[in-house]
Parts: structure tokens; C-alpha cells; sequence
């Protein structure tokens, strides 16, 4: 039988060949779940080594990855014998069985210092080819104002990658699914502290490096935050245009991208909809969520597949006030605008009242769970985290999209600090939800 290790979107199995294209940062994980620096590696004995892709086994004081850096073709050699395994005593695996599930053997490894100063490390063991015959999507997270959230409470402090984009990836990670990447601009102190958070989660992610400081935000309490860093960070066309390429260019036919969360001073508010246009072009689903109003409306005429805006957000882009609307009426209301964009998916989240969804498959209604709130910040993100996470599993029936979204948001707000929800507690929450079949054409009758 042949074993399956797995990159962020494609099924990898053992073989004699591997061609990955457009590899920025990408791990496959063993035992311990931790991260690999980047290092220059030649394979076996350096006969190859000027072909292309490098592969190393490196260790980590609590586990194993094997780190993957290159785009070319490399011809596979390094199959070794039980009993060189178990000679390796003073290796990264000492025993067969101290080998982690992935089965990735580092039988030898030496490092040397080679003329130009670079530490070259020389590791063998077996390694794995990428197979065409299956690819599950992977979820792209475009996010152009990334955040650092800080909970202080009591000695201790809770630091998390935040803004729209990075609180998605995250919640989807704890509800199991991995094949995520994040982009974002980064920059300064607080920028650099975010990218070690999320290199720590073992989050596939493309960072563009800007002059200015990453937003710092401070959870005061389970509504409220406070922002430490005096103004957005200005950013220059060529991070915004190296950013959005960079995306469009590793999104493939089936995935899906996120495109969201506010806008850096002196960015068009016409990138979301630019992007929408080219994404869907290329086969991919687009869900726009964003709290800027002129770029909301002007994606919304780019037809997006999903949409998810808040009671306050579909509020400005309408004109009037919806919070005491009827549900019926506000359900005809919204299921109009959605036909008339030609918009597949429409999630509205409406805090105390639920959320709503609105498709040509059905529209329902969620009730809210009556669960202690002690972070309702984020609480929208892990609702669309939820919900993508049905949608890229194969879930054909909106109502349990809906139930899963609004089980993944309340189990979120009980969470302090903006930390992600918990997969356990998601699918207890998920049969508590109550969800209620609406029709809008009937309520306009």
C-alpha cells in the first residue's frame, strides 16, 4: 500500500518524480505539528543537486516536518534498509518506530559551511511525489489590513493573528480543515510578532513585507477593542500589486478565495472588484466580506459567489435601517438584491436575531445560541469559516451550511481573546441550532 502525506491542496504520495509549481511556503507535517526554518539542502550526494527542487528532513526538539522549497523536477533515490534506520543513534530518529506517521526517514545528516558562508545541510530519506489524480480545494485568504489582537487578563496575555482574513484561515484550521494559505501585508515590530504567530500555527502563508506598522489591537472587553497603533500602516502599489498576484496566481479551478476586511490608506476600493472578475474567470470561488462601503459596492456588481455582510454593513449599502425590520419583509428584501446582482449565496449575520441565508437552493433562518459571550470580536469571521468549511467539504444542504456556520461563530464568542473555535464543541453546538425554512415568495404574496 502506498502512503499519503498531504500538502495544502494536493494529495502527495510516494513516487518517482515530484513537479510542484509556485511553492511559497508549504509544509508536510509529521508527529508534533511544528515548523521547519528554510534552509539550502542538497539531496543524496549532490549529484542532482543543480536540478531544481531540494528536499531536507529537518528536527525539531518536538517533531518532524519535511520542508519543501524549489519548482522543478527531481529524480527520487533514497530508499535505506531498517538497519541503517536504527544505526542513526545520534540522528533525528533513533529507532524505526521513533519515526514520526509521516515515514519520511533521515538516515544521515551533516552540516558543512560552503564557501559563501551558507550552511548547507545534506539529509537522506524517503520522499514523496505529487500525484494529478486528486486535488481537495484550498481556501485563499486575501487580507490587505492584518491585525495583532492582545487580551491581557489577570499575569497573562493572549497574542492571535487577527483581521478578517487571518481570523477565517485560523478557524478553519481548528475545525480540521488545512488546506488554507494566507496573504497579507506585514510590517514592523507588531508585523513581524503576527508572522511568528502564524508560522507557529503551521499556517501555509505569503506575507508582503511593508514600511509601516502593522495594526495593534487591544480586547478591552467582549465588545470592545481599542487600537494601539495611531493610524493605518500607507502601503505602495507594488505590495498591493505583489500581494494580489501572488494570490491569483497559486488559486486553481475549485478553490475558493476570501476577499475581505478594510482597506489600507491610498488602495483603490475597486481591488475587490477587480479581483472577483479574474478569480471567477479562472474557475474559483469568490466570497466577498468587507467593511468598506464604496468597495462592497462596487464588488458587489463583480457577482460574487457568496457574500456575507453584517446588519450595519447590508444597512449602508441599502440605505435604510433594518434592525427592526420584519424577517419576512427583510427576507424579500434581501433574496431581491440577490437575484438582481446574480449572486449565488447570500449570508446575512443579524447578532441576536441569527443569521440569515438566501440561495436559489433555499433560504433559512438560524437562530442564536444562548451561550456566555466573552469575545463577540471576530464572532462574523468564524461564522464565514464555518460556513466555507462545509461548502469546500462537499456539503450540498444550505440549511446545515448555515447550522454549521452558526454552531462555529457561537462556539468562537465563548472563546477569550479572539482565539479560534473548538471542533468538539462546534458539533455539540451544531444540534442546537434551530433553523427555520423560509420563502420569501410566499411572504411577498
Amino acid at each position: 500500500m502506498r502512503e499519503e502525506v498531504y500538502l495544502p491542496g494536493i494529495r502527495v504520495t510516494e513516487g518517482s518524480w515530484l513537479d510542484w509549481k509556485n511553492v511559497h511556503r508549504w509544509y508536510v507535517l509529521a508527529r508534533g505539528h511544528l515548523p521547519v526554518d528554510p534552509m539550502r539542502v542538497v539531496e543524496g550526494d549532490g549529484n542532482n543537486g543543480d536540478e531544481g527542487v531540494f528536499y531536507a528532513v529537518s528536527g525539531h526538539n518536538q517533531g518532524f516536518a519535511l520542508y519543501l522549497a524549489g519548482a522543478k523536477k527531481f529524480p527520487v533515490e533514497v530508499l535505506r534498509s531498517d538497519e541503517e534506520v536504527a544505526a542513526c543513534k545520534n540522528g533525528l530518529a533513533k529507532e524505526a518506530q521513533d519515526l514520526p506517521s509521516l515515514r519520511v526517514l533521515c538516515l544521515e545528516r551533516h552540516q558543512s559551511s560552503s564557501d559563501d558562508g551558507v550552511s548547507t545541510i545534506a539529509s537522506y530519506g524517503r520522499v514523496f511525489s505529487v500525484t494529478s489524480s486528486w486535488r481537495q480545494p484550498v481556501l485563499h485568504a486575501f487580507s490587505l489590513s492584518p491585525s495583532l489582537d492582545i487580551y491581557d487578563e489577570n499575569d497573562s496575555r493572549i497574542m492571535v493573528p487577527a483581521g478578517k482574513g487571518l481570523n477565517v484561515v485560523r478557524n478553519m484550521n481548528a475545525l480540521g480543515y488545512e488546506n488554507v494559505c494566507a496573504y497579507a501585508l506585514v510590517g514592523g515590530e507588531s508585523g513581524k510578532i503576527l508572522q511568528e504567530l502564524v508560522d507557529r500555527a503551521i499556517i501555509p502563508f505569503y506575507f508582503r513585507s511593508i514600511a509601516g506598522n502593522t495594526v495593534a489591537m487591544k480586547i478591552v472587553n467582549a465588545h470592545e477593542s481599542m487600537r494601539l497603533t495611531l493610524q493605518n500602516p500607507s502601503v505602495t502599489p507594488e505590495c498591493v500589486n505583489d500581494l494580489e498576484s501572488k494570490l491569483i496566481g497559486a488559486a486553481q479551478k475549485g478553490d475558493a478565495v476570501l476577499i475581505g476586511g478594510s482597506l489600507p490608506r491610498d488602495v483603490e476600493p475597486s481591488i475587490y472588484a477587480r479581483m472577483i472578475k479574474i478569480l471567477k474567470n479562472q474557475g474559483v470561488t469568490t466570497i466577498l466580506d468587507t467593511s468598506n462601503p464604496e468597495a462592497f459596492r462596487q464588488a458587489m456588481d463583480a457577482q460574487p459567489h457568496i457574500v456575507k455582510p453584517n446588519g450595519p454593513e447590508i444597512e449602508k449599502y441599502l440605505g435604510v435601517k433594518i434592525e427592526n425590520s420584519p424577517i419576512p419583509q427583510l427576507a424579500r428584501t434581501l433574496n431581491e438584491l440577490r437575484k438582481k446582482k446574480g449572486i449565488e449565496v447570500m449570508l446575512v449575520s443579524l447578532d441576536s436575531r441569527g443569521a440569515l441565508l438566501f440561495s436559489d437552493a433555499g433560504c433559512y433562518q438560524a437562530s442564536a445560541l444562548n451561550v456566555p459571550v466573552n469575545c463577540a470580536i471576530g464572532a462574523g469571521d468564524a461564522f464565514v469559516a464555518g460556513y466555507t468549511f462545509t461548502h469546500l467539504q462537499g456539503e450540498k444542504s444550505m440549511s446545515e451550511r448555515l447550522r454549521y456556520a452558526t454552531a462555529t461563530a457561537a462556539s468562537h464568542i465563548q472563546r477569550k481573546g479572539n482565539q479560534a473555535a473548538q471542533i468538539d464543541e462546534v458539533r455539540k453546538l451544531k444540534d442546537e441550532v434551530r433553523i427555520i425554512h423560509i420563502d420569501p415568495e410566499a411572504m411577498a404574496a
